[in-house]
């Protein structure tokens, strides 16, 4: 084993396991896991990373965006490669959107 294999996970790490959690739960809210569907809520970065060098992505949750390329006007919370406190505030606005999408849906079927 390696001591990647072994290492256990940082909280940042969980914090971004929990990030791609809520984008499928967001994804499923809305209806977009559907085969062929191609514009969905999306985990991803803006910036460069270079190997022994600089690391200026610029983490974030994009909104769909049929026909273009994401923004910043997309995302729910962005935060830079290992900002743990960006990364849990990001978490908590998705966690926050994911439950208004809940809400909104559970009282369209009254």
């Amino acid at each position: 084993m390696t001591t990647a294999q072994t290492a256990k996970p940082t909280a940042y790490d969980r914090c971004i396991t929990g990030i791609v959690d809520l984008v499928a739960d967001a994804n499923s809210a809305l209806g977009l896991n559907a085969a062929g569907t191609t514009h969905r809520v999306t985990f991803g970065y803006v910036g460069n990373w270079n190997p022994g060098g600089r690391d200026d992505r610029l983490w974030s949750i994009f909104l769909p965006h049929p026909g273009r390329v994401g923004t910043s006007e997309d995302g729910i919370g962005s935060f830079r490669t290992d900002d743990l406190e960006g990364a849990v505030r990001a978490r908590r606005e998705l966690a926050a959107f994911v439950k208004g999408l809940r809400f909104a849906r559970s009282n369209a079927a009254r």
